[in-house]
């Protein structure tokens, strides 16, 4: 199976009200903003139980640009996802970090071509 690409739509206002509302729901003392949203993102795009979602979250210090690492075993597939979310709908329309997708790309590079000090530049999760 080759990679999936999926294609860019606009955000509505309605969409944004939508995932505010979801992020709200996750935010507390204890939770960030964006680790809400991530939280979010695994939910509804996996579809996966909320006390299920610390499990495939990776962020953090030598995270390389991934957030999220979903394995699919039934379709046999590996979800890396980076999660950005901004404050306001107007940002809701900017390009994502280009250095983002940088380290994800090295970071791909460096699993499929089993690169041997890979693992001394991730953190724990995204080693495990």
């Amino acid at each position: 199976m080759s990679p999936k690409v999926v294609n860019a739509t606009t955000p509505t206002i309605l969409d944004f009200g939508v995932v505010e509302s979801g992020i709200r729901e996750r935010e507390s003392a204890s939770v960030s903003r964006s680790d809400a949203f991530t939280r979010l993102a695994l939910e509804t795009v996996f579809g996966l139980p909320q006390p299920e979602v610390d499990e495939y979250i990776v962020d953090g210090f030598d995270d390389r640009g991934i957030d999220i690492v979903y394995i699919d075993h039934d379709n046999r597939v590996i979800n890396i996802g980076s999660c950005k979310t901004v404050v306001s709908y107007k940002n809701s329309r900017k390009n994502f970090p280009g250095d983002e997708i940088d380290k994800i790309i090295s970071f791909v590079e460096d699993l499929v071509l089993n690169r041997e000090d890979m693992l001394k530049t991730c953190n724990g999760p995204l080693v495990d």
